[in-house]
């Protein structure tokens, strides 16, 4: 997840004050590997919420545009039981930062134990796939940097709409990016080749 500022005037004056107003909402994006493009944004009601109850919702929104995934990594924010069995029954293969005090029971969730054997059995294998979670942060930073004015409207629901708004734009931006680095992508396929 990644916050986008409401307000410019979040300084020593607010903090003394104790006014309690939201200086940022928060936004879950789930991306791409390959093209790095946002596949799901979801806005959460209170910016102060935890991320892993948004898992569920991601999955479902990857889902409706992709027809299958291989595999969906995030950090120890989204590190669930419920989270992994959601993961694996869409098809992908978890892989969710481990806490410190992480224990193997399954407690009903066998994707849980079999993620974390796959850790024990081949950590760098294991590890390296989780890297890629990496390019989600390149992603959460590039939109943050393109889109670094703050959020103008006032209304929840307005906001989301323009958070939305950016996530729309920074994904034609890409695909524009993508059509002059890989042209090779949007070229026609002859279908008797």
């Amino acid at each position: 997840g990644t916050g986008l500022s409401t307000s410019i005037k979040q300084n020593y004056e607010t903090e003394k004050k104790k006014r309690n107003m939201h200086a940022f909402e928060q936004v879950i994006l789930t991306v791409g590997t390959q093209y790095k493009m946002i596949a799901s944004a979801i806005v959460t009601d209170n910016p102060y919420a935890a991320e892993g109850p948004y898992l569920e919702s991601s999955v479902e929104n990857v889902l409706h545009l992709y027809s299958s995934v291989d595999m969906m990594t995030g950090d120890a924010a989204f590190l669930s039981r419920k989270n992994t069995s959601e993961i694996t029954d869409a098809g992908a293969i978890p892989r969710l930062y481990p806490k410190i005090n992480v224990t193997l029971r399954a407690k009903g969730h066998p994707s849980w134990k079999h993620m974390l054997y796959q850790l024990l059995k081949d950590p760098q294998t294991w590890l390296r796939q989780y890297h890629q979670r990496s390019i989600s942060e390149s992603v959460n930073s590039a939109f943050q940097r393109m889109f670094s004015k703050k959020l103008t409207r006032k209304g929840s629901s307005r906001r989301k709409t323009e958070i939305l708004v950016r996530v729309c734009d920074f994904n034609i931006k890409r695909f524009c990016y993508l059509k002059y680095l890989r042209p090779h992508l949007f070229r026609a396929r002859n279908p008797l080749d």
